[in-house]
């Protein structure tokens, strides 16, 4: 019965595994991290209308622990699209996509950008979800100024409603 049941177990259980049932290469693979609400300094509650203050913890897992098998992952996925999209004068678009809610999108993405920022790269994160705005909601919740209001054209001016987090330079919209 136990080796019926293991011939029937779809599950994959490492990277190897993954790659052969995809048939491409896997960059990564991220562990679950933990979720949670950061707290904040007084210093930086008295942050500018328009400074990044990050309200949920696994947004920035790189940058609180740069050592972490997490931060270790999103390395490599920054490092593969350094190596592969690289190459012109201009700049790199990266999105990031998943079939279900839930899967890590905005923590993937939080702290790809991140990572990407801290290193110098003029970096401009995107939250493009109009329904449920996850990013914004962790980074900048109280902002009013955003993508629908660019796109609705209640503001035409970038320097209105992108948002920065001043110790990497990342840019948030």
């Amino acid at each position: 019965i136990g080796l019926l049941r293991e011939l029937l177990n779809r599950t994959l259980r490492n990277k190897r595994q993954l790659e052969r049932a995809a048939g491409i290469p896997c960059l990564a693979l991220l562990p679950k991290i933990r979720v949670g609400t950061s707290r904040q300094r007084n210093a930086e509650r008295k942050a500018g209308p328009r400074e990044v203050l990050p309200r949920r913890t696994e947004l920035t897992a790189v940058l609180r622990a740069p050592f972490s098998q997490f931060a270790e992952g999103i390395r490599s996925i920054k490092l593969a699209a350094d190596l592969n999209l690289a190459g012109g004068d201009g700049g790199v678009v990266v999105g990031v996509v998943s079939s279900l809610p839930g899967e890590g999108k905005s923590t993937v993405a939080s702290n790809l950008a991140f990572l990407s920022a801290q290193n110098g790269s003029r970096t401009l994160l995107i939250d493009c979800d109009l329904r449920n705005p996850t990013l914004t909601q962790g980074l900048e919740p109280k902002t009013e100024a955003g993508l629908r209001g660019l796109l609705e054209g209640r503001y035409t001016d970038l320097d209105e409603i992108v948002c920065v987090h001043v110790a990497t330079g990342l840019h948030f919209l």
